[in-house]
C-alpha cells in the first residue's frame, strides 16, 4: 500500500536515480561508509506542512516540505568536482518540474537553493535543497 509518508520521498528518490554518473547515497537512519576519494550525496526528507485543500473527509490535500541533498566531494580537492554535480542536480530538479510516485499525482518542485558549502572531517560539502509543493488524496 502506498502512503504520501514514503511516496514523497521515492519521488525524489526516482528522479535521483536518473543522475548521471550515479553517485552513492547515505540515507537517514542506514549505516554507511563512504568511499575514500569518492564523491557521494546524503538524502534528508523535511516534510512541512499538509493543508486540506478541499472540504469534507474525501478531500484533498496539500502538501509541502523540501528535500535536501547534501554533495560531498573529498577535502582539498577544490570546488569543481562539487559544483559540476550540484549544476546536475539543479538541473535534475529545476523549477517546474513535476514528480510522481503511487499517491503522490502531482508533486511541484518550486525551487532549488544552493547554499555555501563547508569542509566537515575529511570531506567538503554543499547542501541542495529542492523545496516542493503537492496534491494528494485524504
Amino acid at each position: 500500500m502506498s502512503y504520501v509518508e514514503t511516496d514523497i520521498p521515492s519521488a525524489f528518490l526516482q528522479q535521483l536515480a536518473t543522475l548521471s554518473p550515479a553517485l552513492s547515497i547515505a540515507f537517514e537512519n542506514e549505516d554507511f561508509t563512504p568511499t575514500p576519494g569518492q564523491t557521494w550525496l546524503e538524502v534528508f526528507w523535511l516534510p512541512a506542512k499538509t493543508v486540506a485543500a478541499e472540504i469534507g473527509v474525501n478531500g484533498g490535500n496539500t502538501v509541502t516540505g523540501l528535500f535536501q541533498i547534501t554533495v560531498h566531494t573529498p577535502h582539498n580537492v577544490g570546488l569543481g568536482a562539487g559544483l559540476a554535480v550540484v549544476g546536475s542536480l539543479v538541473e535534475l530538479f529545476t523549477r517546474g518540474t513535476f514528480l510522481s510516485y503511487g499517491v503522490v499525482p502531482q508533486l511541484l518542485i518550486t525551487s532549488t537553493s544552493v547554499v555555501k558549502g563547508q569542509a566537515v572531517k575529511d570531506w567538503y560539502s554543499i547542501p541542495v535543497s529542492i523545496y516542493y509543493w503537492g496534491l494528494t488524496s485524504n
